[in-house]
């Protein structure tokens, strides 16, 4: 059974965040798990920072 204290843990989060969660998923144990399962893979895998190197100027 997935609990705020488990959400917490695992995502790192505050006590709100991870009642949000629950409402979210309508307390779901099945949904909370896909969803818990798809937060973290998003976490583990979005870069932290995205670097957007400006055009080079081309002189003719």
């Amino acid at each position: 059974m997935i609990t705020i204290k488990t959400i917490i843990n695992r995502l790192n989060c505050s006590e709100v965040y991870a009642q949000k969660f629950m409402s979210m998923c309508n307390f779901d144990q099945s949904i909370i798990k896909q969803e818990l399962a798809r937060q973290i893979h998003k976490r583990e895998t979005t870069p932290a920072i995205i670097i957007n190197k400006p055009m080079e100027e081309i002189t003719i």
